[in-house]
């Protein structure tokens, strides 16, 4: 993993979930943020997908890591992370979600 050009050793199953923003993506990983110059999408491909899910366009929550989570008014789910992180699935994700949780 390199930020801001340094170089740390990351294990997948360390990475606890990662968000998009313009030209960056955040990846939050035992208790620090990295900051990666690296398109969410190039990412998602390198995790295994069934522990990782993309559950907005700028997110992808790693499901050892998710706390909880709560519907809003349009029935899409609120995820807690267990850092405290809470990050609102579309529908899509929501439904594969509440599959997954039964």
């Amino acid at each position: 993993m390199c930020d801001r050009g340094r170089i740390f050793p990351l294990a997948p199953t360390d990475i606890e979930h990662l968000r998009a923003d313009a030209k960056y993506t955040q990846i939050v990983a035992r208790g620090s943020s990295f900051l990666v110059r690296m398109p969410l999408s190039e990412l998602e491909t390198r995790l295994d997908p069934t522990r990782f899910l993309r559950v907005h366009r700028n997110a992808i929550v790693n499901l050892d890591f998710v706390d909880s989570m709560k519907a809003d008014d349009q029935s899409q789910l609120l995820i807690l992370m267990t850092d405290g992180t809470e990050l609102l699935a579309n529908r899509e994700a929501s439904k594969r979600l509440r599959d997954l949780s039964i």
